[in-house]
């Protein structure tokens, strides 16, 4: 906590003793994000609004059906499939996945003026409370440079015993947008330590209190046993993202009473992206008893369990693009490139060979999965997009595996919106689709631990997606309607 309090105050100390010229004209401040793998910015709205804030972190604010454990920071999912990401190469950290921020989904800033938010949010008791402490700072240098940094403290004690969760993730956000030279970077740190009770022990304290209460009807949750009382989970991870792009065009003069402005026209550019992902998951249980009792296997070790898994990603991509409006024949936006990745992933120790026998534990299965493997990745693919104007803007994206365990996976995605006027009201209009055809992660194909080893043979999973989606905003009307067919899903 106490790093977490000097990260906050310095945002706020910046924000206060930030040097800025004030002037009569101030440009309004706006916000984007980024697409994969080019960088391509799109607006997104800045919402500085108080109505209804307190429902950022209710679980109805992450999606309409939302699966939980009911702990702030814990882990969770969607009901409705369409919600769902699509599964990461590291599946630990999937069930966090709202609570991690990625570049993908980061805002970044433009304000011209500091901008700072800081919010607490804290409901419960004292014994059951949850804390989620927020603070995001983004500052301009001048019109084109932009620097800022965020944390995000959860701190969740649950309504059960062995429950607690504490979240602690910061990061590093900054922009230079120049007529001929773009950078953009986001450096992201999270460390999530979650306990883990195993579920109640005895669903007579829900099904029947009565029964176990002494005729009392009410129950004190802090009260039910669980099968768990000292385990926990951790995960760790870091993103490292910049995308930098250097553009060849020519400058257009125009001259506005006695004043010669001159606007730089892009042609065409030359991008390159590089990611470096870290990932760590820990699995403690320091009660030897409860860990046999528990799991239905236990393979390597009867003290209790103490095993990590890790994995390790960096990944180039190098493209080029002709830009779209450099005359009034570019009507979109095309271009090509080439991604090149290097991932590693380590197993927990494993000191038995395969079909070992050893008084009290598990007969072990005839597998020996390897301790650390490695994979070199290289993909091809293009994009076709028009993201100017008002009644049709578009964006289609593919890329086709060449070599390594990808080799003949396909990415194809699409987005096409439109929007016109009916009456007093503007009626926006989307359409989507995907066709991926992709190879699983590695740990679903290969895993060791001391309660779950797993050696499959999947093929690739192929998803089909079209839909379509129908917004009035000021009616609040949306209307989805979507359909996808997938084959050689995989799920726990």
């Amino acid at each position: 906590m106490r790093k977490a309090c000097i990260i906050i105050l310095s945002v706020l100390f910046c924000s206060l003793f930030s040097e800025a010229k004030k002037k009569q004209d101030i440009p309004a401040p706006y916000a984007w994000s980024i697409t994969q793998p080019l960088g391509s910015r799109y607006d997104v709205p800045m919402d500085t609004l108080m109505h209804n804030f307190y429902s950022t972190d209710i679980p109805s604010s992450y999606s309409t059906a939302y699966g939980t454990t009911g702990n702030l920071g814990a882990a969770a999912f969607s009901k409705i499939f369409f919600d769902r990401p699509l599964p990461s190469e590291f599946i630990f950290k999937d069930p966090f996945g709202h609570w991690i921020q990625t570049a993908s989904s980061w805002i970044f800033y433009n304000s011209h003026i500091p901008y700072t938010q800081l919010s607490y949010l804290t409901g419960g008791s004292k014994q059951t409370a949850q804390d989620d402490l927020k603070a995001v700072f983004s500052g301009n240098f001048n019109q084109k440079l932009e620097f800022g940094g965020s944390i995000n403290y959860i701190l969740s004690r649950g309504h059960y015993q062995h429950q607690a969760t504490k979240d602690l993730a910061y990061s590093i956000f900054g922009s230079y947008l120049g007529d001929r030279y773009d950078i953009q970077f986001f450096l992201n740190t999270y460390n999530f330590v979650n306990q883990e009770n195993g579920g109640i022990s005895d669903d007579t304290y829900i099904l029947r209190p009565e029964e176990v209460q002494g005729g009392q009807s009410s129950v004190n949750t802090q009260t039910i046993p669980t099968n768990l009382t000292d385990a926990y989970n951790r995960i760790r991870g870091k993103e490292y993202y910049a995308t930098q792009r250097y553009k060849f065009g020519f400058y257009q003069e125009e001259e506005q009473d006695t004043t010669v402005i001159r606007t730089f026209i892009p042609v065409t550019s030359i991008i390159h992206t590089i990611e470096y992902n870290e990932n760590k998951h820990r699995f403690v249980n320091q009660s030897a008893t409860e860990d046999t009792t528990y799991f239905a296997n236990t393979y390597l070790g009867l003290g209790g369990t103490n095993e990590e898994t890790r994995y390790q990603s960096i990944r180039n991509t190098f493209g080029i693009s002709l830009l779209e409006g450099f005359n009034k024949y570019a009507k979109m936006g095309l271009a090509a490139y080439a991604t090149y990745e290097y991932r590693h992933f380590s197993l927990p120790q494993d000191t038995l060979s395969a079909g070992t026998t050893i008084e009290g534990l598990t007969p072990r299965p005839d597998i020996s999965n390897p301790r650390s493997h490695g994979e070199s990745l290289l993909w091809v693919g293009g994009e076709i997009s028009k993201q100017k104007g008002e009644l049709l803007t578009y964006h289609v994206n593919g890329k086709f595996g060449l070599a390594g365990a990808i080799i003949g996976d396909i990415d194809v995605t699409a987005d096409i919106r439109s929007r016109f006027r009916l009456w007093n009201d503007t009626v926006q209009l989307r359409a989507y689709g995907f066709f991926k055809n992709t190879e699983p992660s590695y740990f679903y194909k290969k895993y060791t631990s001391n309660h779950f080893i797993w050696d499959n043979d999947f093929g690739k999973t192929r998803r089909m997606r079209v839909g379509g989606e129908f917004n009035i905003k000021r009616w609040r009307t949306k209307l989805n309607v979507g359909v996808e067919n997938i084959q050689n899903y995989i799920y726990f």
